[in-house]
């Protein structure tokens, strides 16, 4: 949770939730939790390939994924090898360009 409290202003880290699946650990605020349900599925999908192709069972520690939607970003994420943290901005689909639906 250390990498959240880095990213995110005081008061929005305590609005954070936290998903737990076997391999991860997903930090998401409320408003994102249906995003952070398909970011846990997908990551879990991906981890027996992923872990396999690099021999990552050895050394293995849980990964965390944080899920932010309070601004859009170029890049859509970011990882840090450091922290064993992967950033994901989910922007919202209610935005001028894309409409409301």
């Amino acid at each position: 949770m250390f990498a959240v409290a880095v990213l995110v202003p005081r008061p929005a880290a305590a609005q954070f939730q936290t998903i737990s699946t076997d391999h991860f650990y997903i930090h998401f605020m409320s408003n994102a939790s249906g995003t952070a349900r398909r970011v846990a599925e997908t990551a879990e999908e991906v981890f027996a390939p992923m872990a396999a192709a690099y021999d990552y069972y050895e050394d293995y520690s849980p990964i965390h994924i944080i899920v932010l939607d309070t601004s859009d970003r170029l890049g859509n994420g970011s990882a840090d090898y450091y922290t064993n943290t992967v950033v994901i901005w989910a922007t919202s689909l209610d935005i001028e360009l894309r409409g409301t639906h």
